[in-house]
């Protein structure tokens, strides 16, 4: 008896698990949560638009969003941002319906503007395209015949051209695309998927690295060599002579002789001596 009980009590439990899962939440597979409850129609405040506060500010239309924990959608106003780079558009995000759920596709930036299921999102977004403005070169230029501007601001980057598809706000209608319809578009050309844009992921600069300064070799005065003390040249002793008195080699030159000085007389010579005996 007992185990019949548990049995019972497991399999009660069992079944109000099964029940409590609400059955519109499933998972949309590559996609995301899909929502059994389609979004409401876009309110007629979305349409209002402050002017841009700078240049080459592009507009992000407003959209609907899912809050889970609150069970439930809520608007998120459209807002003005600046441009990743020059020559981006931006592509607005919609809600689709595939036949098990509605899930939304996110808006992106890209070159040219895609397919955002002919929603009208208004200023410039109405559905195809965007009549909003243009890139002309690096800066944008606002259409002012669908955007509200303010040249102040944004100087003489305006232009007016009021042949564009401007669609009045429409009270009631649906904010979603079946996907359906996808199949048969009726513009080609806002219908394919368009590319978006990656932002490149700048890449590290290499760190300063301060070079270091290489030690400079010290200043070695040079010694100053010793100059040789001056060394006075010693005169050499010149040879005597007899100049004047005496005799050289038996010469008679004045008055005396070499080997005798006075009265003497030079053997062999002659003089004032007397002769030899």
């Amino acid at each position: 008896m007992k185990r019949i009980a548990l049995i019972l009590i497991a399999a009660i439990f069992t079944l109000s698990l099964l029940g409590a899962r609400p059955a519109s939440a499933g998972i949309n597979i590559g996609i995301g949560i899909s929502i059994g409850t389609p979004p409401p129609p876009i309110p007629y405040y979305a349409y209002e638009q402050p002017p841009p506060p700078a240049p080459n500010w592009i507009w992000i239309p407003g959209y609907w969003r899912w809050d889970g924990e609150d069970g439930g959608y809520h608007w998120m106003r459209g807002r003005w941002t600046p441009a990743p780079a020059p020559g981006l558009y931006w592509t607005p995000g919609y809600w689709a319906w595939d036949g098990n759920g509605y899930y939304w596709n996110g808006g992106y930036w890209g070159r040219t503007v895609g397919y955002y299921g002919d929603v009208n999102y208004g200023c410039g977004y109405y559905g195809r395209g965007y009549d909003g403005g243009e890139w002309d070169g690096d800066r944008f230029r606002y259409n002012s015949y669908v955007t509200h501007v303010d040249r102040n601001t944004i100087g003489n980057a305006v232009y007016y051209d009021p042949h564009v598809v401007r669609r009045a706000p429409q009270e009631g209608r649906q904010s979603y695309v079946q996907v359906g319809h996808v199949a048969a578009p009726r513009n080609a050309r806002y219908q394919r998927q368009q590319p978006r844009y990656q932002s490149q992921r700048r890449q590290p600069q290499p760190r300063y690295q301060p070079q270091r300064r290489q030690p400079q070799p010290r200043y070695q005065p040079q010694r100053q060599q010793p100059q040789p003390r001056y060394q006075p040249q010693r005169r050499q002793p010149q040879p005597r002579g007899n100049q004047g008195h005496g005799n050289q080699g038996g010469d008679n030159r004045g008055g005396g002789n070499q080997q005798q000085h006075g009265r003497g007389h030079d053997n062999g010579g002659h003089g004032h001596g007397r002769p030899p005996a």
